[in-house]
């Protein structure tokens, strides 16, 4: 049964992380396999994982870890083209739904965990948020010139949010302008823009483990704080 848990539970990841508003670190949390992933994506990282790897991948389970991953992918393949045909023929009606599911998730994120939602300490970061979304917006990186270095970067910070519980990472491609393109590459295998993506959101899975996640967990309302303003904003955006 804990087997097909993980199954299952990379499957729903790979098809959360095509949509918006909804966080795949999310959905492992929802299936108690979040931590696993994380224990497993800092071991394997490590020096000592290379000097045995035989040995630490008996001790840290990676089997299910590979099974979560090839379901995951199984996932992205399966539904990325049918989110893709949903984009070109109902772009406004897509839009819309994902514009309120973000909306909504942004409140969800600000309002959970909250003492007091109008104190200082909740209401700057939730600024912040909604600052650097409005920046972003006005950026509007589709409007420039699309390079090796915009896609690694986007892999980063696109893999950041896929880590951190509750953050959507598709929800930050749109924020920066880079959803449909990411999509469509997915749905079509487009290498040349899925290899500096994917190379970006490597180095996230290097690096994050024993950063990121250290200050998440450190400031995990202030963070959540300024995702759920920055998600809000490109929710608004895209009305």
């Amino acid at each position: 049964m804990t087997t097909f848990r993980y199954l299952v539970a990379g499957f729903f990841m790979g098809l959360a992380e095509l949509l918006p508003g909804i966080s795949g670190s999310t959905i492992a949390l929802l299936f108690r396999v979040y931590e696993h992933i994380v224990i497993s994506a800092k071991a394997i990282t490590s020096l000592v994982f290379w000097k045995n790897p035989i040995q630490e991948i008996k001790k840290y389970e990676f089997y299910k870890i590979f099974l979560l991953i090839f379901t995951m992918g199984l996932g992205v393949a399966l539904f990325s083209k049918l989110i893709v045909f949903i984009f070109e023929n109902y772009t406004e009606v897509f839009n819309l739904l994902i514009a309120i599911s973000m909306i909504l998730i942004a409140i969800f994120i600000y309002l959970r965990e909250q003492g007091k939602i109008y104190s200082v300490q909740s209401l700057m970061p939730l600024a912040v948020g909604l600052l650097v979304g409005f920046l972003l917006e006005k950026l509007n990186i589709t409007e420039t010139e699309i390079s090796l270095i915009t896609l690694f970067i986007a892999g980063i910070i696109a893999f950041s949010f896929f880590i951190v519980p509750g953050i959507s990472g598709s929800a930050i491609l749109v924020s920066l302008g880079l959803y449909e393109m990411i999509i469509k590459a997915i749905a079509t295998i487009d290498l040349a823009i899925l290899l500096p993506f994917g190379f970006g959101c490597l180095i996230s899975l290097i690096i994050l483990p024993r950063i990121i996640l250290k200050i998440y967990f450190n400031n995990k309302v202030e963070l959540n704080n300024f995702f759920a303003g920055l998600i809000f904003i490109s929710g608004i955006f895209l009305f």
